[in-house]
């Protein structure tokens, strides 16, 4: 039986060569975009939109428009990580670059030789006082002279200008033992308390290493130098940098001692008065006299003394007037 004409052996074989359909992709045409007819396309070719790019990535959008710099964003990370030697080349760049100021400004005509000999007359505190005036100088002078401030042996250089900074910071309290300053946790409502109770005014890690600097006013009570800040801070600058005056003022009794306090501020200076009294009784022996006058917890007097108390006549002339008392009459 010969095969028919339709599956012919010649028939397959065209078949077999004839070229397939394209599976590129195909773009849609927009509809009035061309008057000819549509190109024809096979019947099973997958049919794809194609998308515009997101404006994000757009060249308008990645180029400032009022400088004409190209937005980097990965480059601004980058500046964010702090690299040591990335430091010290753009601190030695600011200071050795002679176009860093005008050509005209008095500061780039000095070498810099000249600067480090002028460096070598200051003090730590005028050298970075110096350095901190106006940005031109910062630029010449670099970050040496602040570097400087942090070496042990320049402790009292490094308070003495951080004590400069004191009208910027009205929230702030200046702490001697770290050298820095800390957030006030109570501002205004800092009250002066004996001393044997805790009385923090900021959190300072060495709270508990190191006694704060601080003033004897009788036994158990002292005038700590925070509390003198604030005043000082207040009448010069304004209630909100401190405590007035007159809360540092206080009646109270020790052992048979009665004690008052008074506080003013004359010509920049803070100045006590305590008065102190007690009773006393006639014919005292010389031991009776010992235990009136002084503490037995520190053998020091009961009533507000300086330091050199002992170089003076002051315990003398007390008990000579405690000799003096006429005995009662019976």
């Amino acid at each position: 039986m010969a095969p028919s004409e339709g599956n012919s052996f010649g028939t397959r074989l065209a078949k077999a060569f004839r070229p397939k359909a394209s599976s590129k992709l195909q773009k849609r045409s927009k509809p009035g975009a061309s008057t000819g007819a549509p190109a024809a396309e096979a019947p099973d070719s997958p049919q794809y939109e194609i998308r515009s790019p997101s404006p994000t990535y757009r060249k308008e959008a990645v180029i400032d428009s009022q400088l004409g710099e190209r937005q980097d964003n990965t480059a601004l990370l980058h500046s964010l990580v702090y690299d040591d030697e990335v430091y010290d080349e753009q601190q030695l760049a600011r200071a050795t670059n002679p176009a860093c100021h005008p050509r005209y400004h008095a500061l780039s005509r000095i070498p810099l030789p000249i600067w480090d000999e002028i460096l070598r007359y200051l003090t730590p505190f005028e050298a970075a006082s110096l350095a901190f005036t106006t940005k031109g100088l910062l630029w010449r002078l670099g970050f040496q002279p602040w570097q400087a401030l942090n070496h042990p042996e320049n402790h009292q250089y490094k308070i003495q200008f951080l004590l400069t900074m004191d009208g910027h910071l009205p929230n702030h309290l200046l702490c001697f033992l770290c050298a820095s300053y800390h957030y006030r946790t109570h501002p205004g409502n800092e009250t002066l308390k004996p001393a044997t109770a805790h009385n923090p005014l900021y959190k300072c890690p060495k709270a508990f290493d190191l006694p704060f600097p601080r003033t004897r006013i009788t036994p158990r009570r002292n005038l700590p130098f925070s509390f003198l800040q604030l005043v000082m801070r207040a009448k010069k600058y304004g209630p909100a940098y401190g405590i007035p005056v007159e809360s540092l003022v206080r009646r109270w009794k020790e052992d048979h001692w009665s004690h008052q306090s008074q506080f003013a501020v004359i010509n920049g200076h803070l100045y006590m008065r305590v008065s102190s009294s007690c009773f006393a009784e006639s014919g005292l022996t010389e031991s009776e006299v010992r235990l009136l006058l002084f503490s037995r917890d520190d053998y020091s007097p009961y009533f507000s003394i300086c330091a050199h108390w002992r170089d003076g006549m002051l315990m003398e002339l007390c008990k000579c007037a405690l000799s003096h008392i006429r005995p009662t009459k019976r």
